[in-house]
């Protein structure tokens, strides 16, 4: 989702034609022929590890992308002189699944807690993070971005992301191999989890999408300034971050109370 954010850089550092550049941007969707390789390793291996190593895995392809485009000596390499197209297209392809390794297992964990009416609404939720991730990534990266600097410096806080929100909480939070199973999993949750979420993202769509009109604005004035705006890197942080963790000091419920509307499984 985020590629247009260092499309046009990428296409300057490597000398690429539009035509190049659109077949390496056509790898990030045809993964998607392949999301049933994820599937299956969530299935086999559960849902912590899988999503440990989406996280991991996806932070080293990411660097990988990163010092691949950015670093002169690998830029210079055979491989990216010789294979430009097919190092990041088999690059783009491993980002795909490191995600679809996260994703997977995010939804798996939706069908093991789920009650019997929460589960359509946590995969809602789950989608929408997911649709607002790359908004969120890119909006942290354009507040405290020089205007001299690549967009392809974007590719770390990615790298970061995949660690810090999905590696280490699912190493930390979720449950071994031997104890994912549904009659293991406690339902927790309450309405009151769905409506934290919920109201985080709208409020978080709504930050957004204010921020993006804003800098279009600030681009038509004439004031070349360079600005680093931490205050909304911080607020944007609390909101996508805050909530997620405030699920764990909210009132909770038992497996006796799976009849009530609303639930999903603390691990979602």
């Amino acid at each position: 989702y985020a590629f247009g954010i260092f499309a046009n850089d990428l296409k300057h550092a490597l000398h690429l034609t539009q035509l190049q550049l659109g077949a390496v941007s056509a790898a990030f969707f045809v993964a998607g022929l392949l999301s049933w390789l994820p599937g299956l390793v969530v299935d086999r291996q559960k849902p912590r590890f899988s999503m440990t190593l989406g996280g991991i895995s996806g932070a080293v392809f990411t660097l990988t992308y990163w010092l691949l485009c950015r670093q002169p000596m690998l830029l210079a390499s055979p491989l990216m002189t010789n294979y430009p197209i097919s190092t990041l297209s088999v690059l783009a392809l491993a980002i795909c699944m490191s995600c679809g390794l996260i994703v997977g297992s995010v939804f798996k964990l939706t069908m093991l807690c789920g009650g019997r009416t929460g589960r359509g609404p946590a995969v809602g939720i789950a989608k929408g993070f997911v649709g607002l991730g790359s908004g969120v990534y890119a909006t942290i990266f354009q507040a405290f971005r020089k205007e001299a600097e690549s967009t392809l410096d974007f590719l770390p806080v990615i790298a970061t992301f995949f660690v810090i929100c999905a590696a280490i909480p699912a190493y930390v939070l979720l449950p071994p191999r031997d104890q994912s199973h549904p009659h293991l999993m406690k339902i927790e949750t309450t309405p009151l989890h769905f409506h934290v979420m919920y109201a985080t993202l709208f409020v978080l769509c709504a930050l957004i999408v204010t921020s993006a009109l804003l800098d279009i604005y600030q681009s038509q004035r004439e004031n070349g300034g360079e600005q680093r705006q931490y205050f909304k890197i911080v607020m944007i942080l609390i909101l996508w971050l805050g909530p997620i963790v405030s699920l764990l000091f909210l009132p909770r419920k038992g497996e006796d109370d799976d009849d009530d509307d609303g639930k999903i499984g603390m691990a979602t």
